[in-house]
């Protein structure tokens, strides 16, 4: 089964196709070409040709390096085809200076996934969701059950959306503006830095830390933050934890920024589906941010 998702749009001229490992070939269309991974990146960039097709199952750091290698050399062709599900719905985004000839989404990946890449995929689209697009944010809101249930046509139409997110951002923003750190990410990859939580588990942290601090600064209603964070737990994600408490986790937390230089660069939820407000760290960072992660188990026996 083969779905063209954009073809030649009014913004981009790429297709974005969901289909099988056959599709593949219909794509590249008899031209030599070359798989292009994490372990023989360097290889490839070393011996570019215009003449071959370069098919890219890159993790999202490495393909930011191979955009960035190419630059603007528009008679390179290749076409993106991640393998790592969350990779397929991160990588949509990475594309500033150059297309490629298609993007290509391998549902044989997606029937067969793991319990943890499922969540994985399923934490990242709820960030974009909540931070790019209030559509696609109620998409998975509305169809809990059947990506619950891994449907064919519900995960068709749930990659439908994200790339039309990509689409849009790619289009309408600037390369800063598409490079803005959002303070979901950031507190995701706080925790992931931690080595305590799955990579799933630290991302769904991150969208509740990001998600109660709009909710405190009154840019999100209360409603609006108890359906964020309830909307991980159908998935088997996890929205409380006991390996830190809160004083441990601003401790740590502090240090990150410091390590990382994000303080004045991180940007807030305005609303669902925008960032827009820059994190006022000088404010309010304090253990009340760690709030609605830490669950204390002696007061709440």
């Amino acid at each position: 089964m083969k779905k063209i998702i954009v073809e030649k749009s009014k913004t981009i001229s790429f297709p974005i196709v969901i289909g099988e490992k056959v599709d593949l070939e219909g794509i590249i269309g008899g031209r030599d070409f070359f798989f292009v991974t994490d372990g023989n990146l360097e290889k490839c960039l070393n011996e570019l040709s215009e003449d071959k097709v370069y098919v890219l199952t890159l993790s999202r750091e490495k393909f930011a390096k191979f955009l960035e290698e190419i630059g603007d050399k528009k008679d390179i062709k290749w076409i993106l085809a991640p393998k790592r599900p969350m990779e397929m719905v991160y990588n949509g985004g990475v594309p500033y200076f150059t297309y490629p000839e298609a993007v290509y989404l391998d549902m044989d990946v997606i029937s067969n996934l793991s319990n943890d890449d499922f969540y994985e995929l399923i934490a990242y689209a709820m960030r974009l969701g909540m931070e790019q697009s209030t559509n696609l944010y109620g998409y998975i809101i509305n169809h809990l059950y059947e990506l619950c249930d891994l449907d064919y046509e519900t995960m068709e139409e749930l990659f439908e959306m994200i790339y039309k997110v990509h689409e849009r951002i790619m289009v309408r923003k600037t390369k800063d503006e598409r490079n803005h750190l959002s303070l979901p990410e950031v507190m995701g990859e706080f925790y992931d830095s931690l080595g305590l939580y799955k990579h799933s588990d630290a991302i769904a942290y991150g969208c509740i830390n990001g998600a109660y601090y709009s909710y405190r600064n009154e840019f999100i209603s209360t409603e609006d933050y108890y359906e964020i964070r309830d909307m991980f737990v159908p998935f088997g994600l996890s929205i409380m934890q006991t390996k830190r408490n809160k004083a441990e986790l601003l401790d740590a937390f502090r240090k990150f920024l410091k390590e990382k230089n994000y303080e004045k660069e991180i940007r807030s939820m305005k609303k669902i589906g925008k960032l827009d407000q820059c994190v006022d760290f000088d404010k309010w960072l304090d253990e009340a941010l760690f709030e609605a992660v830490f669950f204390d188990e002696e007061s709440n026996e």
